[in-house]
């Protein structure tokens, strides 16, 4: 059921005692915690909820918070205040250092492995704050309890070749 659809009759879905699992396509449309469809989501009583997206953030890192709460619930902090106070502002407050090297890998598609091996170290060899490289092993590992990220180089090898076919279509005009 689309999500326009969801939210005509939410309290009909709502009202079903145990829901096992509830699988949201498009997931990215879920960044924004306060819209009425996220909130009808989260207030399922669903054993499991799994979100399927290619584009976990678009924007800013702030959008990650909302789709990891509906699926892991104060996983990435207690509150949104907190999580932006203590992953999302160390992250972001400058944004020459490999900080944003670590969110542009991420954003991109990159695995959070290679994002943390990518920011050991600053390309002069100084070693990074001490708080943004915690910060970015925090992230990382919180979210690998809950994210699994699959890039098209990665499975590239496992789908079948592509297979084009053109049809032709005589107008009736």
């Amino acid at each position: 059921m689309s999500y326009e659809m969801f939210l005509q009759h939410a309290d009909t879905v709502s009202s079903i005692d145990q829901i096992d699992l509830v699988v949201c396509d498009e997931g990215h449309r879920l960044k924004n915690a306060e819209i009425k469809t996220t909130a009808a989501l989260k207030n399922l009583p669903a054993k499991r909820r799994l979100l399927l997206t290619g584009t976990p953030i678009q924007n800013s890192l702030e959008e990650l918070w909302s789709l990891a709460d509906l699926v892991a619930p104060c996983r990435l902090g207690s509150s949104f205040d907190h999580y932006r106070r203590n992953i999302v502002e160390p992250l972001t407050r400058t944004p020459q250092t490999k900080a944003s090297c670590f969110l542009q890998d991420f954003i991109c598609g990159n695995s959070l492995e290679r994002a943390r091996i990518d920011t050991t170290q600053e390309s002069s060899g100084k070693q990074l704050d001490e708080e943004v490289l915690e910060v970015q092993r925090l992230l990382s590992e919180a979210l690998s309890t809950f994210m699994l990220r699959r890039t098209s180089e990665i499975i590239a090898s496992s789908l079948p070749d592509k297979c084009e076919l053109i049809l032709q279509l005589s107008s009736y005009l």
